[in-house]
């Protein structure tokens, strides 16, 4: 009878622990961690493809987006303060 017993509550131990480890990995692991981790990767592809349309190499562009960004700026900040 304790054989019976002992080997249920066992085989109930290590059916309960598959099916916790196979959540764990399907749903934890797969679609949250790893889907993070994709999504920040193709975030990051995504933004570094629209970027490379501001990298020409010419100092001028540099130049009048920098100063368009300072003169953008200083208009915002002025018009917060009045």
């Amino acid at each position: 009878m304790n054989q019976h017993v002992i080997d249920a509550v066992v085989n109930g131990a290590g059916k309960g622990a598959r099916v916790v480890g196979k959540f764990t990995y399907e749903k934890l692991d797969q679609k949250g961690v790893d889907g993070a981790v994709n999504g920040v990767a193709e975030i990051t592809g995504e933004s570094g493809g629209l970027l490379r349309y501001l990298q020409s190499g010419r100092v001028q562009r540099y130049a009048l987006l920098l100063f368009g960004a300072v003169g953008i700026l200083s208009l915002f900040l002025l018009l917060a303060n009045t």
